[in-house]
């Protein structure tokens, strides 16, 4: 996919088209002028991606556009709810889990690189509309908000929704903050 793993090194995967495709991508880990963004809760997403909406044409930072970023993030929220067919190897999950705490109460740092397996469940499309890409946002967080379903996570395994929000919250903070109003 693009944005999150594009020139930037993985924790646990790499392929040869990646690294390709890296020569050419914004390495995201050195942007500069990404925006602060304080999220807590899932309105507060929704809020952020409303404010880049009403101002104007949206500029990314990184390199994946603000329909791209929007619909990524309405994939993991659905992805909560129902489920992907991938678990991370044991020995992954095991070190994930020491970490969790860490994991979720600090910011996420840009350029972690999905593994493959995960691309299509979570990957943008090549070509989706900002409009498009909010229209599913804005459809995740009724969903994610409506209803307490939530499926294991491939890292940590059954969580409870106070970790689901922040997740979701750390990963949104991560991926709106490379979107500017111009």
């Amino acid at each position: 996919m693009l944005n999150d793993k594009l020139g930037a090194a993985s924790l646990f995967y790499s392929s040869g088209r990646d690294q390709e495709f890296a020569k050419m991508a914004i390495d995201v880990r050195n942007v500069r002028g990404r925006r602060d963004v304080a999220i807590e809760t899932y309105d507060d997403i929704l809020r952020d991606a409303e404010q880049l909406m009403r101002g104007g044409k949206i500029r990314s930072l990184g390199n994946w556009t603000a329909g791209q970023n929007f619909e990524h993030l309405a994939k993991a929220m659905d992805a909560s709810i129902d489920g992907v067919a991938y678990t991370m190897p044991l020995w992954m999950r095991a070190i994930a889990k020491l970490f969790k705490s860490w994991f979720l109460n600090r910011p996420f740092k840009p350029g972690f690189q999905l593994p493959p397996q995960l691309e299509n469940d979570f990957g943008p499309s090549p070509c989706i509309s900002d409009e498009e890409g909010f229209r599913l946002l804005k459809e995740s967080v009724v969903r994610i908000k409506s209803t307490d379903q939530r499926a294991p996570s491939p890292a940590f395994g059954q969580m409870p929704e106070s970790d689901w929000i922040k997740l979701h919250c750390r990963h949104a903070a991560l991926h709106l903050s490379f979107l500017v109003n111009e």
